[in-house]
């Protein structure tokens, strides 16, 4: 039996069940109560049951009180992170591979 692929900084909400051999990208969302199968690209936003991909999470009309986008979570997100101290971009220009 083959487990799901789950990309890094993905998030699945409460109640969302993921199927089997399902693939998601990286920096995606998965509404709640969805059901997932198949394969999404990074960047998804995965919502339904089944579930369909809706767009690209990063031009969602997601934002925050101050106007700004809440996704990638990652640039609003600090507490315990690794990133906590420089922020995420430039954490990941430091820890990148290229």
């Amino acid at each position: 039996m083959l487990g799901a692929t789950i990309g890094n900084y993905t998030q699945i909400a409460t109640g969302a069940v993921v199927l089997p051999g399902c693939m998601v990208g990286e920096k995606s969302l998965i509404a709640a109560n969805s059901t997932v199968s198949g394969t999404f690209e990074s960047d998804s936003f995965i919502s339904g049951s089944p579930a369909k991909f809706t767009g690209k999470l990063s031009k969602m009309p997601f934002f925050n009180t101050q106007g700004k986008r809440h996704y990638p979570w990652m640039r609003n997100f600090l507490r315990n992170m690794p990133w906590e101290h420089i922020g995420y971009d430039e954490w990941l220009k430091i820890n990148s591979n290229d």
